[in-house]
C-alpha cells in the first residue's frame, strides 16, 4: 500500500512539471498504460497497448479495426485532465477495498483489460477480465453506459474506465508508429 501510495504522489508531482523529450534528451515514458484485448485479437492486439498516457499529458491510442487491422491516434490533455485522470487512478489504486484482479465473466476468449500505473521502474496494475472498455458505450442522449458485469465492478474502478473510454476519445490525430520486429508498434 505504501509503495503504490508513493508511487501516485510520484505521478502527480512529475505532472505537474511537463518535460519534453526534446528538452530533457530521453524519450518520454507513458505514466498510464491501458492494455484491452479481446479473444479474437492478434499478436498486436494483445502486446500494443490501447492507451497510453505521458506526464507532459500526450497520449496514444490504438483502435481496433477487426483481426490484425489497428488504426493509430494520438492527443493531448490538458493539464488539468491530466492531474484530475491521475488523481482518480491513484484513488483506484491506492484504496484498500478495490482488488489487483476481477473476473466479471466466466469463459474463455474474453475481453481483458489491465490498468497499468508507471513510475520510478515501478508497475502497478488493476486487471478486469471478461470485460473493460470493450463493454462501454454511449445511449441515445450521449451517455456513456456500463455493460451489467462491469456494473459489479466498485465504483471507483467503474468511474476510471468511463474517464479513460473519454480520454480515448481525446486522440484524434492520426500517427504512424513504428514497429518492432514482431510488427507491435512501439510507444
Amino acid at each position: 500500500m505504501r509503495v503504490v501510495t508513493a508511487i501516485v504522489a510520484l505521478l502527480l508531482f512529475c505532472s505537474c512539471r511537463p518535460q519534453s523529450a526534446e528538452r530533457s534528451g530521453a524519450a518520454l515514458q507513458p505514466v498510464l498504460v491501458v492494455y484491452d484485448a479481446s479473444g479474437e485479437g492478434n499478436y498486436v492486439d494483445i502486446y500494443a497497448p490501447r492507451i497510453a498516457v505521458y506526464s507532459d499529458g500526450s497520449l496514444r491510442t490504438r483502435q481496433w479495426q477487426g483481426f490484425g487491422q489497428n488504426a493509430y491516434f494520438q492527443g493531448q490533455l490538458l493539464q488539468d485532465e491530466l492531474v484530475d485522470l491521475l488523481t482518480n487512478a491513484s484513488q483506484v489504486f491506492s484504496a484498500a477495498g478495490i482488488d489487483d484482479y476481477y473476473e466479471v465473466r466466466v469463459g474463455s476468449d474474453l475481453n481483458t483489460t489491465d490498468i497499468e500505473l508507471h513510475a520510478s521502474g515501478v508497475c502497478a496494475s488493476k486487471g478486469i477480465y471478461g470485460g473493460g472498455l470493450h463493454d462501454i458505450a454511449v445511449d441515445g442522449s450521449g451517455r456513456l453506459v456500463l455493460s451489467e458485469p462491469l456494473q459489479s465492478l466498485p465504483v471507483p474502478l467503474q468511474q476510471l474506465l468511463l474517464q479513460l473510454y473519454q480520454v480515448e476519445r481525446q486522440a484524434q490525430i492520426a500517427w504512424t508508429p513504428e514497429f518492432d520486429e514482431k510488427h507491435v508498434p512501439k510507444y
